[in-house]
C-alpha cells in the first residue's frame, strides 16, 4: 500500500489491487494520521500503531 500511494495510484485502485473496500483502505490511513497526506503513509509506522 505504501508504494502504491507513492506512486500516485488512487484509494479506489489500491483498494481493487488488495481485495479490501476503500473504507478499509481509509481506515488503515487514519489509523497512522495520514488519511490526509497519503503520500507520506509509512507501513513501519502502521506496524508501530498496531504493537501500541
Amino acid at each position: 500500500m505504501e508504494s502504491m500511494l507513492k506512486n500516485n495510484m488512487s484509494v479506489a485502485a489500491i483498494a481493487g489491487e488488495l481485495g479490501m473496500t476503500r473504507a478499509a483502505i481509509y481506515a488503515e490511513l487514519r489509523k497512522v494520521g495520514k488519511a490526509k497526506d497519503q503520500k507520506s503513509y509509512s507501513a513501519d509506522e502502521a506496524q508501530k500503531q498496531l504493537r501500541r
